[in-house]
Protein backbone atom coordinates (compact mmCIF):
# COMPACT_ATOMS: atom_id res chain seq x y z
CA UNK A 1 0.00 0.00 0.00
CA UNK A 2 2.86 2.28 0.95
CA UNK A 3 4.47 1.76 -2.94
CA UNK A 4 1.50 2.65 -4.32
CA UNK A 5 0.14 5.27 -2.37
CA UNK A 6 3.87 6.80 -3.23
CA UNK A 7 2.82 6.23 -6.80
CA UNK A 8 -0.08 7.85 -6.48
CA UNK A 9 1.35 11.30 -5.16
CA UNK A 10 4.04 11.16 -7.50
CA UNK A 11 1.26 11.14 -10.12
CA UNK A 12 -0.29 13.70 -8.45
CA UNK A 13 2.31 15.96 -8.46
CA UNK A 14 3.32 15.38 -12.09
CA UNK A 15 -0.46 16.08 -12.62
CA UNK A 16 0.35 19.21 -10.49
CA UNK A 17 2.85 20.41 -12.90
CA UNK A 18 1.24 19.87 -16.02
CA UNK A 19 -2.01 21.42 -15.01
CA UNK A 20 0.29 24.43 -13.75
CA UNK A 21 1.92 24.81 -17.22
CA UNK A 22 -1.35 24.93 -19.05
CA UNK A 23 -2.49 27.40 -16.51
CA UNK A 24 1.04 29.53 -16.51
CA UNK A 25 0.46 29.44 -20.96
CA UNK A 26 -2.89 29.91 -20.99
CA UNK A 27 -3.76 32.79 -18.17
CA UNK A 28 -0.49 33.63 -16.56
CA UNK A 29 1.25 34.39 -20.07
CA UNK A 30 -2.33 36.34 -21.62
CA UNK A 31 -2.60 38.32 -17.95
CA UNK A 32 1.02 39.91 -18.45
CA UNK A 33 0.68 40.83 -21.51
CA UNK A 34 -3.06 42.22 -20.72
CA UNK A 35 -1.42 43.79 -18.03
CA UNK A 36 1.38 45.49 -19.70
CA UNK A 37 -1.40 46.68 -22.43
CA UNK A 38 -3.68 48.06 -19.55
CA UNK A 39 -0.60 50.07 -18.38
CA UNK A 40 0.41 51.24 -21.45
CA UNK A 41 -2.66 52.56 -23.40
CA UNK A 42 -5.72 51.60 -21.17
CA UNK A 43 -4.65 53.80 -17.90
CA UNK A 44 -3.16 56.73 -19.79
CA UNK A 45 -5.54 57.40 -21.41
CA UNK A 46 -7.84 57.55 -18.57
CA UNK A 47 -5.54 59.98 -16.36
CA UNK A 48 -7.60 61.68 -14.25
CA UNK A 49 -10.97 59.86 -14.19
CA UNK A 50 -10.95 58.15 -10.95
CA UNK A 51 -14.17 55.78 -12.06
CA UNK A 52 -12.71 54.44 -15.56
CA UNK A 53 -9.39 53.70 -13.89
CA UNK A 54 -11.20 51.58 -10.97
CA UNK A 55 -13.14 49.98 -13.60
CA UNK A 56 -9.82 48.91 -15.84
CA UNK A 57 -8.60 47.54 -12.82
CA UNK A 58 -11.34 46.40 -11.41
CA UNK A 59 -11.72 44.32 -14.54
CA UNK A 60 -8.11 43.03 -14.80
CA UNK A 61 -8.05 41.54 -11.59
CA UNK A 62 -11.63 40.07 -12.28
CA UNK A 63 -10.11 38.07 -15.14
CA UNK A 64 -7.40 37.24 -12.85
CA UNK A 65 -9.11 36.10 -9.93
CA UNK A 66 -11.56 33.83 -12.70
CA UNK A 67 -9.13 32.65 -14.60
CA UNK A 68 -7.12 30.79 -11.15
CA UNK A 69 -10.29 29.90 -9.81
CA UNK A 70 -11.05 28.24 -12.78
CA UNK A 71 -7.52 26.15 -12.29
CA UNK A 72 -8.72 25.15 -8.99
CA UNK A 73 -11.30 23.95 -10.68
CA UNK A 74 -9.44 22.10 -13.22
CA UNK A 75 -7.57 20.74 -11.00
CA UNK A 76 -9.80 19.35 -8.79
CA UNK A 77 -11.96 17.55 -11.77
CA UNK A 78 -8.77 16.08 -12.93
CA UNK A 79 -7.83 14.88 -9.66
CA UNK A 80 -10.97 13.50 -8.71
CA UNK A 81 -11.15 11.91 -12.16
CA UNK A 82 -7.79 9.92 -11.36
CA UNK A 83 -8.32 8.92 -8.22
CA UNK A 84 -11.62 6.97 -9.72
CA UNK A 85 -9.61 5.85 -12.80
CA UNK A 86 -7.61 4.05 -9.53
CA UNK A 87 -10.47 3.04 -7.70
CA UNK A 88 -11.41 1.27 -10.78
CA UNK A 89 -7.84 0.26 -11.60
CA UNK A 90 -7.55 -1.59 -8.25
CA UNK A 91 -10.66 -3.18 -8.66
CA UNK A 92 -9.79 -4.55 -11.83
CA UNK A 93 -6.64 -5.95 -10.69
CA UNK A 94 -8.74 -7.52 -8.15
CA UNK A 95 -10.72 -9.31 -10.31
CA UNK A 96 -7.82 -10.04 -12.64
CA UNK A 97 -5.68 -11.78 -9.56
CA UNK A 98 -9.13 -13.54 -8.13
CA UNK A 99 -9.90 -14.48 -12.25
CA UNK A 100 -6.31 -16.36 -12.03
CA UNK A 101 -6.39 -18.13 -9.02
CA UNK A 102 -10.31 -19.47 -9.85
CA UNK A 103 -8.77 -21.14 -12.43
CA UNK A 104 -6.57 -23.43 -10.49
CA UNK A 105 -8.83 -23.88 -7.85
CA UNK A 106 -9.00 -27.49 -6.67
CA UNK A 107 -11.91 -27.77 -5.00
CA UNK A 108 -15.22 -26.36 -4.33
CA UNK A 109 -14.11 -24.07 -0.78
CA UNK A 110 -10.54 -23.19 -2.00
CA UNK A 111 -12.62 -21.51 -5.11
CA UNK A 112 -15.41 -19.72 -2.27
CA UNK A 113 -12.12 -18.89 0.13
CA UNK A 114 -10.96 -16.76 -3.44
CA UNK A 115 -13.90 -15.11 -3.73
CA UNK A 116 -14.48 -13.79 -0.16
CA UNK A 117 -11.18 -12.55 -0.55
CA UNK A 118 -11.37 -10.63 -3.37
CA UNK A 119 -14.73 -9.00 -2.50
CA UNK A 120 -13.74 -7.93 0.50
CA UNK A 121 -10.59 -6.77 -0.88
CA UNK A 122 -13.46 -4.71 -3.29
CA UNK A 123 -15.85 -3.33 -0.84
CA UNK A 124 -13.97 -3.09 2.41
CA UNK A 125 -17.27 -4.96 4.08
CA UNK A 126 -17.87 -5.94 7.20
CA UNK A 127 -18.87 -9.22 6.57
CA UNK A 128 -18.26 -11.37 3.26
CA UNK A 129 -19.90 -14.86 2.86
CA UNK A 130 -20.57 -17.60 0.39
CA UNK A 131 -23.32 -19.78 1.27
CA UNK A 132 -24.58 -22.86 -0.79
CA UNK A 133 -27.48 -25.35 -0.49
CA UNK A 134 -25.84 -28.72 -1.27
CA UNK A 135 -29.06 -30.27 -1.52
CA UNK A 136 -32.71 -29.15 -2.86
CA UNK A 137 -34.20 -30.43 0.53
CA UNK A 138 -31.93 -28.62 2.62
CA UNK A 139 -31.10 -25.49 4.01
CA UNK A 140 -28.42 -23.12 2.82
CA UNK A 141 -25.07 -23.54 4.58
CA UNK A 142 -22.10 -21.31 5.04
CA UNK A 143 -19.36 -22.29 2.71
CA UNK A 144 -16.85 -19.56 3.24
CA UNK A 145 -16.84 -16.44 4.99
CA UNK A 146 -14.38 -12.95 5.74
CA UNK A 147 -14.91 -10.54 7.78
CA UNK A 148 -14.17 -10.24 11.77
CA UNK A 149 -16.52 -12.07 13.98
CA UNK A 150 -18.11 -13.31 10.12
CA UNK A 151 -18.44 -17.31 11.19
CA UNK A 152 -19.53 -16.33 14.96
CA UNK A 153 -22.63 -13.71 13.23
CA UNK A 154 -23.40 -16.48 10.54
CA UNK A 155 -23.66 -18.79 13.44
CA UNK A 156 -26.23 -16.12 15.56
CA UNK A 157 -28.06 -15.66 12.40
CA UNK A 158 -28.10 -18.63 9.88
CA UNK A 159 -31.98 -18.91 9.68
CA UNK A 160 -31.89 -14.87 8.61
CA UNK A 161 -29.23 -15.27 6.25
CA UNK A 162 -30.92 -18.73 4.73
CA UNK A 163 -34.09 -16.83 4.03
CA UNK A 164 -32.31 -13.57 2.38
CA UNK A 165 -30.16 -15.88 -0.27
CA UNK A 166 -33.30 -17.95 -0.84
CA UNK A 167 -35.04 -14.93 -1.94
CA UNK A 168 -32.12 -13.53 -4.00
CA UNK A 169 -31.43 -16.82 -5.64
CA UNK A 170 -35.64 -17.53 -6.16
CA UNK A 171 -35.10 -13.80 -8.19
CA UNK A 172 -32.04 -14.49 -9.71
CA UNK A 173 -30.88 -10.95 -9.76
CA UNK A 174 -28.56 -9.27 -6.39
CA UNK A 175 -30.65 -7.93 -3.99
CA UNK A 176 -30.10 -5.56 -1.47
CA UNK A 177 -31.53 -5.75 2.11
CA UNK A 178 -32.21 -4.21 5.51
CA UNK A 179 -31.10 -6.94 8.10
CA UNK A 180 -31.52 -7.15 12.16
CA UNK A 181 -28.27 -9.33 11.66
CA UNK A 182 -25.75 -7.43 10.00
CA UNK A 183 -27.38 -3.89 8.71
CA UNK A 184 -27.19 -3.39 4.77
CA UNK A 185 -26.36 -6.53 2.93
CA UNK A 186 -26.52 -7.07 -1.14
CA UNK A 187 -26.96 -10.56 -1.92
CA UNK A 188 -25.74 -11.63 -5.37
CA UNK A 189 -27.02 -15.07 -6.55
CA UNK A 190 -24.27 -17.61 -8.34
CA UNK A 191 -25.88 -18.61 -11.82
CA UNK A 192 -24.77 -21.94 -12.75
CA UNK A 193 -26.42 -24.37 -15.14
CA UNK A 194 -26.61 -27.49 -12.85
CA UNK A 195 -24.97 -27.72 -9.47
CA UNK A 196 -26.45 -26.64 -6.03
CA UNK A 197 -27.14 -22.63 -5.61
CA UNK A 198 -25.18 -20.61 -4.13
CA UNK A 199 -24.60 -16.96 -3.17
CA UNK A 200 -22.34 -14.20 -2.13
CA UNK A 201 -22.94 -12.31 0.33
CA UNK A 202 -22.15 -8.87 1.46
CA UNK A 203 -22.73 -7.14 4.73
CA UNK A 204 -22.29 -3.35 6.18
CA UNK A 205 -23.42 -1.66 9.38
CA UNK A 206 -26.51 0.71 7.87
CA UNK A 207 -26.27 4.46 7.53
CA UNK A 208 -22.23 4.37 7.43
CA UNK A 209 -20.36 5.89 4.96
CA UNK A 210 -18.50 2.64 4.38
CA UNK A 211 -22.22 1.09 3.27
CA UNK A 212 -22.36 4.24 0.93
CA UNK A 213 -19.07 2.87 -0.52
CA UNK A 214 -19.54 -0.44 -0.44
CA UNK A 215 -22.54 -0.49 -2.62
CA UNK A 216 -22.07 2.33 -5.33
CA UNK A 217 -22.90 1.27 -8.53
CA UNK A 218 -19.39 0.76 -10.16
CA UNK A 219 -18.25 -1.91 -6.94
CA UNK A 220 -22.02 -3.28 -7.03
CA UNK A 221 -20.83 -4.03 -10.80
CA UNK A 222 -17.63 -5.09 -10.12
CA UNK A 223 -18.47 -7.92 -7.51
CA UNK A 224 -21.01 -8.61 -9.98
CA UNK A 225 -18.70 -9.99 -12.04
CA UNK A 226 -16.69 -11.76 -9.30
CA UNK A 227 -19.55 -13.35 -8.87
CA UNK A 228 -20.16 -14.54 -12.33
CA UNK A 229 -16.56 -15.79 -12.57
CA UNK A 230 -16.87 -17.50 -8.95
CA UNK A 231 -20.08 -19.40 -10.62
CA UNK A 232 -17.76 -21.06 -13.14
CA UNK A 233 -14.61 -21.42 -10.88
CA UNK A 234 -17.42 -23.52 -8.59
CA UNK A 235 -18.51 -25.47 -10.86
CA UNK A 236 -15.04 -26.46 -12.44
CA UNK A 237 -13.95 -27.11 -8.78
CA UNK A 238 -16.86 -29.38 -8.46
CA UNK A 239 -16.13 -31.47 -11.86
CA UNK A 240 -12.78 -31.65 -10.64
CA UNK A 241 -13.46 -32.74 -7.46
CA UNK A 242 -16.09 -35.26 -9.04
CA UNK A 243 -13.06 -36.75 -11.65
CA UNK A 244 -10.91 -36.78 -8.76
CA UNK A 245 -13.65 -39.42 -7.11
CA UNK A 246 -14.11 -41.63 -10.30
CA UNK A 247 -10.68 -41.74 -10.60
CA UNK A 248 -9.73 -43.01 -7.12
CA UNK A 249 -12.75 -45.35 -6.80
CA UNK A 250 -12.63 -46.96 -10.47
CA UNK A 251 -8.50 -47.20 -9.75
CA UNK A 252 -9.80 -49.18 -6.80
CA UNK A 253 -12.19 -51.41 -9.09
CA UNK A 254 -9.27 -52.54 -11.57
CA UNK A 255 -7.28 -53.00 -8.52
CA UNK A 256 -9.48 -55.18 -7.11
CA UNK A 257 -10.03 -56.62 -10.26
CA UNK A 258 -6.78 -57.00 -10.47
CA UNK A 259 -6.23 -59.11 -7.42
CA UNK A 260 -9.09 -61.59 -8.21
CA UNK A 261 -7.16 -62.51 -12.13
CA UNK A 262 -3.88 -62.86 -10.65
CA UNK A 263 -3.26 -64.87 -7.71
CA UNK A 264 -0.11 -63.99 -6.64
CA UNK A 265 -1.07 -60.30 -7.04
CA UNK A 266 -3.17 -60.13 -4.42
CA UNK A 267 -2.52 -56.83 -2.02
CA UNK A 268 0.76 -56.06 -4.23
CA UNK A 269 -0.07 -52.87 -5.62
CA UNK A 270 -1.01 -51.83 -2.38
CA UNK A 271 2.68 -52.51 -0.78
CA UNK A 272 4.27 -51.67 -3.96
CA UNK A 273 2.72 -48.08 -3.73
CA UNK A 274 3.57 -48.00 -0.19
CA UNK A 275 7.57 -48.73 -0.96
CA UNK A 276 7.42 -46.49 -3.76
CA UNK A 277 6.35 -43.43 -1.81
CA UNK A 278 8.39 -43.91 0.90
CA UNK A 279 11.38 -44.07 -2.12
CA UNK A 280 9.94 -41.09 -3.50
CA UNK A 281 9.76 -38.67 -0.50
CA UNK A 282 13.49 -39.38 0.35
CA UNK A 283 14.17 -38.32 -3.57
CA UNK A 284 12.30 -35.49 -2.80
CA UNK A 285 9.78 -35.66 -5.15
CA UNK A 286 6.93 -32.96 -5.17
CA UNK A 287 2.88 -33.59 -4.09
CA UNK A 288 2.12 -34.19 -7.73
CA UNK A 289 4.47 -36.17 -8.88
CA UNK A 290 4.27 -38.68 -5.52
CA UNK A 291 0.49 -39.56 -6.57
CA UNK A 292 0.82 -39.94 -10.11
CA UNK A 293 3.54 -42.39 -8.89
CA UNK A 294 1.04 -43.86 -6.35
CA UNK A 295 -1.60 -44.46 -8.67
CA UNK A 296 0.64 -45.55 -11.49
CA UNK A 297 2.27 -47.93 -8.25
CA UNK A 298 -1.36 -49.12 -8.05
CA UNK A 299 -2.07 -50.18 -11.38
CA UNK A 300 1.13 -50.68 -12.24
CA UNK A 301 0.78 -54.46 -13.66
CA UNK A 302 -2.83 -53.83 -15.13
CA UNK A 303 -1.66 -55.32 -18.35
CA UNK A 304 -1.59 -58.61 -17.10
CA UNK A 305 -5.30 -58.72 -17.19
CA UNK A 306 -5.11 -59.13 -20.62
CA UNK A 307 -3.28 -61.98 -20.58
CA UNK A 308 -4.60 -65.64 -19.86
CA UNK A 309 -3.79 -67.71 -17.16
CA UNK A 310 -2.06 -69.81 -19.29
CA UNK A 311 0.41 -66.43 -20.48
CA UNK A 312 0.27 -65.66 -17.05
CA UNK A 313 2.51 -68.41 -16.25
CA UNK A 314 4.75 -67.88 -19.33
CA UNK A 315 7.76 -65.50 -18.70
CA UNK A 316 8.08 -64.30 -22.39
CA UNK A 317 4.41 -63.36 -22.78
CA UNK A 318 4.30 -61.44 -18.90
CA UNK A 319 7.22 -59.41 -20.37
CA UNK A 320 4.58 -57.85 -22.31
CA UNK A 321 2.25 -56.77 -19.85
CA UNK A 322 4.34 -53.05 -19.51
CA UNK A 323 3.47 -52.53 -22.76
CA UNK A 324 0.29 -53.45 -22.59
CA UNK A 325 -0.78 -51.62 -19.63
CA UNK A 326 0.59 -48.32 -21.30
CA UNK A 327 -1.84 -49.12 -24.14
CA UNK A 328 -4.95 -50.08 -21.90
CA UNK A 329 -4.12 -46.55 -19.81
CA UNK A 330 -3.05 -43.93 -22.96
CA UNK A 331 -6.44 -44.24 -23.87
CA UNK A 332 -8.15 -42.72 -20.88
CA UNK A 333 -7.72 -38.54 -20.22
CA UNK A 334 -7.27 -39.47 -16.90
CA UNK A 335 -5.05 -42.41 -16.77
CA UNK A 336 -2.53 -40.78 -19.77
CA UNK A 337 -0.36 -39.50 -17.19
CA UNK A 338 -0.03 -42.87 -15.24
CA UNK A 339 0.81 -44.60 -19.26
CA UNK A 340 4.38 -43.30 -19.65
CA UNK A 341 5.41 -44.50 -16.10
CA UNK A 342 3.90 -48.32 -16.50
CA UNK A 343 5.67 -49.07 -19.70
CA UNK A 344 8.90 -48.66 -18.32
CA UNK A 345 8.62 -49.82 -15.26
CA UNK A 346 10.59 -52.89 -15.84
CA UNK A 347 13.15 -51.05 -18.09
CA UNK A 348 16.97 -51.97 -16.90
CA UNK A 349 18.84 -49.03 -16.25
CA UNK A 350 21.84 -50.17 -18.24
CA UNK A 351 19.34 -50.48 -21.52
CA UNK A 352 19.40 -54.23 -21.49
CA UNK A 353 15.82 -56.05 -21.66
CA UNK A 354 13.27 -54.85 -23.57
CA UNK A 355 13.60 -53.72 -27.18
CA UNK A 356 14.29 -49.90 -27.75
CA UNK A 357 13.91 -49.26 -24.19
CA UNK A 358 15.85 -45.84 -22.92
CA UNK A 359 18.62 -46.06 -21.33
CA UNK A 360 19.61 -44.65 -17.77
CA UNK A 361 18.46 -41.26 -16.70
CA UNK A 362 16.18 -41.00 -19.71
CA UNK A 363 13.92 -43.50 -18.36
CA UNK A 364 11.09 -41.31 -16.13
CA UNK A 365 12.32 -41.22 -12.16
CA UNK A 366 8.64 -42.53 -11.49
CA UNK A 367 9.76 -45.73 -13.07
CA UNK A 368 12.90 -46.43 -12.31
CA UNK A 369 11.39 -45.80 -8.20
CA UNK A 370 8.72 -48.40 -9.17
CA UNK A 371 10.99 -50.51 -10.49
CA UNK A 372 12.87 -50.99 -7.34
CA UNK A 373 9.94 -51.34 -5.49
CA UNK A 374 8.26 -53.51 -7.80
CA UNK A 375 11.58 -55.84 -7.33
CA UNK A 376 11.67 -55.94 -3.68
CA UNK A 377 7.77 -56.75 -3.21
CA UNK A 378 8.77 -59.81 -5.42
CA UNK A 379 11.54 -61.20 -3.83
CA UNK A 380 10.51 -60.15 -0.16
CA UNK A 381 6.46 -61.59 -1.14
CA UNK A 382 7.65 -64.45 -3.35
CA UNK A 383 5.70 -64.49 -6.85
CA UNK A 384 7.34 -64.52 -9.84
CA UNK A 385 10.83 -64.39 -8.20
CA UNK A 386 10.67 -67.09 -6.55
CA UNK A 387 11.10 -68.04 -2.65
CA UNK A 388 10.46 -65.15 -0.35
CA UNK A 389 13.66 -62.99 0.92
CA UNK A 390 14.50 -61.36 4.21
CA UNK A 391 14.36 -57.85 3.73
CA UNK A 392 18.54 -58.00 3.98
CA UNK A 393 18.54 -60.57 1.23
CA UNK A 394 16.96 -58.76 -1.16
CA UNK A 395 18.90 -55.26 -0.69
CA UNK A 396 21.83 -57.15 -1.03
CA UNK A 397 20.32 -57.86 -4.61
CA UNK A 398 19.36 -54.33 -5.69
CA UNK A 399 22.85 -53.38 -4.48
CA UNK A 400 24.18 -56.14 -6.86
CA UNK A 401 22.31 -54.80 -9.82
CA UNK A 402 22.96 -50.84 -9.00
CA UNK A 403 23.75 -49.09 -12.73
CA UNK A 404 22.63 -52.17 -14.43
CA UNK A 405 19.33 -53.07 -13.83
CA UNK A 406 18.19 -50.42 -11.05
CA UNK A 407 19.18 -46.69 -11.25
CA UNK A 408 22.19 -46.34 -8.33
CA UNK A 409 20.27 -43.18 -6.81
CA UNK A 410 17.05 -44.88 -6.04
CA UNK A 411 18.80 -48.00 -5.12
CA UNK A 412 21.06 -45.54 -2.49
CA UNK A 413 17.66 -44.09 -1.25
CA UNK A 414 15.80 -47.67 -0.45
CA UNK A 415 19.35 -48.42 1.43
CA UNK A 416 18.93 -44.93 3.68
CA UNK A 417 15.19 -46.46 4.56
CA UNK A 418 16.67 -49.89 5.37
CA UNK A 419 18.91 -48.60 7.44
CA UNK A 420 16.42 -46.10 9.56
CA UNK A 421 13.62 -48.73 9.45
CA UNK A 422 11.79 -47.09 7.58
CA UNK A 423 10.92 -50.56 5.61
CA UNK A 424 11.42 -52.95 7.94
CA UNK A 425 7.44 -52.40 9.33
CA UNK A 426 6.13 -52.81 6.19
CA UNK A 427 4.14 -55.56 4.50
Amino acid sequence: MANRAGLQSLFSQKLDRSLFAIYFLGAIVPMGVLGYLVQRFALPAVEGDVYARTLVLGLVAGIGVLSLSAFFALRRISLTAVGRMDADNDRLAAILDASRTLATAAHLHAAAEIVVGCALRLTDADTVLVLRRPEPTKPFELCESAGTGAHELFEAHEDEFAELVQSAVELGTPSAFQTAACGDALVLPMITEEGPPAALVVAVASASQKAQRCFAPEVVDSIATLVGLAAVAIQGAELKDSQRNFFIHATDIMVTALDARVTQHTGGGHFVAEISNRIARELGLDDERLRRLHFSSLLHDIGVLKLSPTQQHNAKQLTRHPVIGHQMLSRIRLWEPLAEIILHHHDHFDGEGRPDAPLGEAIPLESRILHVADTFSCMTHGGDHGSQLTVAGALDELVAGKGIQFDPAVVSAFETLVARGDIRDIG
